[in-house]
């Protein structure tokens, strides 16, 4: 592959970064209940890693797969 191929599919993919990058994070902070923390992250990185085509529906799509992680996740973080 190519420098410039390969320049192009990341700059192409760069967007799947921060939301992979957020529920990350959300889990290692819960991780005092791993099961919860792992199944409430799991769609937004299958999402985002798998299944998403585009920048805009992969954006819109995890952050509202982001509501129901940060209803779960974010009152075991904040306690």
């Amino acid at each position: 592959m190519s420098d410039e191929l390969f320049r192009n599919r990341v700059t192409r993919n760069l967007w799947r970064a921060p939301p992979v990058a957020v529920a990350v994070l959300l889990a290692a902070f819960a991780w005092g209940e791993p099961v919860v923390a792992v199944f409430a992250a799991a769609p937004v990185l299958i999402w985002c890693l798998m299944v998403a085509r585009s920048a805009r529906t992969g954006l819109i799509v995890s952050a509202i797969l982001f509501v129901p992680v940060m209803w779960i996740l974010l009152p075991r973080v904040l306690d």
